[in-house]
């Protein structure tokens, strides 16, 4: 009992880190045997909610969802929508897909991070147009005006092409200048952690951003080295009679 009550807290951590719930592993007991105390119902369709990309009160669309995905009981298609009961359905509808989207959301948050090389970290505004330079495509009332505007299209796009080639020269140039002012043990540092290293400034937030996904990471491998004590569990969820 005591391992399995670990597990669900490896579970529950994690997902919180992930989808920034409240879930605790006394959640997950009581839906086994199908409570609705302490709002495990209303917790558990939020955590499906997350998953499915749906906000939890958005029930239909979370069935629909996981009908697209012949999800085959059809106990949990019949739940009522004002979350009043059905936590032991929404927990085995967690469970369908728990695996593979823990990876999905892992995956997302170290794509995020400044330990992604094409992470922008210094958030640079891409955005290259002025305000009086956009053009409303409904205001095109004529094929004159249509030619007019691809044409306006092909120079912003060359002009676009050309900014970019000379900012990533000027880039490599400033890189290079870092590191050859940097003793060489930090030659190899990514550009965001070069920025970290000589700004406080990002420094802080480098730290900031990376904490949040140590924490994730660390929790995730130690989530993945127990998961097979859960998967047993959730057997015995699908066993029990209620």
């Amino acid at each position: 009992m005591s391992e399995i009550k670990y597990t669900l807290g490896l579970l529950s951590k994690l997902l919180n880190l992930l989808l920034e719930t409240k879930v605790e592993p006394e959640h997950f007991r009581l839906a086994k045997f199908d409570k609705g105390t302490k709002n495990v119902v209303a917790i558990l369709w939020f955590i499906l909610g997350k998953l499915t990309n749906n906000t939890y009160t958005n029930i239909p669309s979370i069935k629909y969802y996981m009908t697209s995905l012949k999800y085959p009981r059809e106990n949990f298609q019949n739940l009522p929508e004002n979350m009043s009961k059905g936590s032991k359905e929404v927990l085995l509808a967690i469970s369908f897909i728990l695996n593979e989207k823990i990876d999905d959301f892992v995956k997302v948050e170290i794509e995020n991070c400044p330990l992604n090389p094409d992470y922008d970290f210094l958030g640079v505004n891409d955005d290259i147009c002025d305000d009086e330079e956009k053009v409303v495509l409904s205001h095109l009332t004529s094929e004159n005006d249509c030619k007019q505007y691809l044409m306006w299209v092909k120079g912003k796009l060359g002009q676009s092409v050309k900014q970019i080639e000379e900012y990533d020269v000027q880039n490599k140039t400033l890189v290079d200048k870092l590191k050859t002012d940097l003793p060489l043990k930090f030659e190899d540092l990514s550009l965001n952690r070069l920025i970290a290293f000589i700004s406080k400034k990002y420094c802080k937030q480098f730290i900031e951003k990376t904490d949040r996904i140590f924490e994730i990471l660390e929790q995730y491998v130690l989530w993945k080295r127990k998961e097979d004590i859960f998967w047993k569990w959730m057997k015995t969820v699908l066993e029990q009679k209620n």
